[in-house]
């Protein structure tokens, strides 16, 4: 079975979007499909050892100064962007990106044969790809969902988005179900998620979570010299930090050696982060660590002593491939506040998680920690790897293909 994989993020590019195409181009050969990579070449080295890797020119996305002047123009540019959401375009600032991926397409597949495509959003443009290489070459495809839509809509989410990102988000609904209803089939990362895509699509999908992907070799764990709450990787304006700074600041007046870490920070994190503790908690202070390699990182998870995750307010359905990192680091993790969904669900599963639903649960929580400190938690994650996720994915793709 040869497979044509379209994935706009896909290693070297360094973000947690790249992980998950990267496990079906590593893993789906293991399982007898061989698989194709159309996507574009981003800074830095990648090992494409196993499978076939096209990549295309990239174009940095836009800043606001650096889009066509008619987006420049106030009161303009909220016209310009309605009208590429009526074209079908909603990420328009990367107009050159998809078109590119569609030239390429188009003499890519005059010569050569798959017996499937799986797009993988976002962005969004891999869904019109797919349903346009299916009316024009006759290959079935498949659509990975991995989120949607930044998750705008997902259950309770009114609180969160604008009058003007619904009209938009409707106006590209419009066009998925346009485009998914020759669709083979498709794929999501949870079973919440599924029932949205089920209730547009009139189809049955398939979920299939998000995994981990462990390092060639264990890195050391980092050592931190005072009791070490960390959070790690990209963070979220939905992500709540109100209950568990609250907490937390009772916490440190009766343990002040303590430190709150942001790994893998951001002007954006720490910009979140100052603007909560400013609101809720102004007695913490915090320490901020760029970005880096992901070797780092997990010495670092596995040296925490407490790995924070706050969930996303109002939403369902939202796991994050940070979690499973997590679990796979054996230190103790807290979720705080509560989704009351499958965060909660996944995390009582295994030991060594807390659940944190109010200040007094964030405290009572940290200070058990405290007391345990240096102990791990041996876990079975073998479910949640992603070569277990593969092993899924090719038996359904298999199966739409016999």
């Amino acid at each position: 079975m040869r497979l044509l994989l379209l994935s706009y993020h896909f290693p070297p590019l360094n973000v947690t979007a790249s992980q998950r195409a990267l496990a079906w181009a590593r893993f789906l050969p293991k399982h007898g499909i061989d698989v194709s990579v159309v996507t574009y070449d981003w800074e830095g080295v990648s090992d494409d050892e196993g499978y076939e890797v096209f990549r295309l020119p990239a174009e940095t996305i836009k800043t606001p100064g650096e889009l066509p002047a008619v987006y420049r123009i106030p009161g303009i540019r909220s016209l310009a962007t309605l009208w590429s959401y009526l074209k079908g375009r909603p990420e328009y600032q990367l107009k050159a990106d998809e078109n590119r991926m569609w030239d390429f397409l188009c003499d890519h597949l005059k010569t050569h044969s798959y017996d499937l495509v799986l797009g993988v959003f976002s962005p969004h443009f891999h869904i019109h790809h797919a349903h346009r290489i299916e009316k024009t070459f006759g290959i079935p495809f498949v659509i990975d969902f991995r989120d949607l839509l930044n998750n705008r809509y997902l259950v309770d989410n009114d609180h969160i988005t604008p009058f003007s990102k619904k009209v938009l988000d409707n106006i590209t609904l419009r066009y998925w179900k346009r485009w998914m209803k020759n669709a083979a089939s498709w794929t999501t990362v949870s079973q919440p998620l599924a029932d949205v895509l089920t209730s547009w699509f009139g189809s049955e999908g398939k979920v299939i979570h998000n995994g981990f992907s462990p390092l060639a070799e264990r890195p050391a764990p980092r050592v931190f010299d005072r009791f070490t709450v960390m959070h790690c990787g990209t963070m979220y304006h939905t992500q709540r930090l109100d209950v568990f700074l609250k907490g937390f600041e009772r916490f440190i007046s009766e343990f002040p050696e303590t430190d709150l870490v942001f790994w893998g920070s951001t002007i954006h994190i720490d910009k979140h982060v100052k603007e909560s503790i400013a609101e809720y908690a102004p007695k913490v202070t915090f320490q901020s660590i760029p970005r880096g390699p992901r070797e780092e990182a997990f010495a670092a998870q596995q040296g925490a002593d407490v790995l924070l995750f706050p969930a996303h307010y109002g939403m369902k359905g939202v796991y994050s491939s940070k979690i499973f990192e997590y679990l796979a680091s054996e230190s103790e993790i807290l979720l705080t506040p509560n989704d009351h969904d499958v965060l909660e669900e996944l995390l009582n599963q295994h030991p060594g998680c807390t659940v944190a639903d109010t200040p007094e649960d964030v405290y009572q929580a940290l200070k058990a920690s405290y007391e345990r400190r240096g102990q791990k938690h041996e876990r079975n994650i073998d479910q949640w790897m992603r070569s277990s996720q593969a092993a899924e994915m090719a038996a359904f793709l298999k199966s739409i293909v016999d």
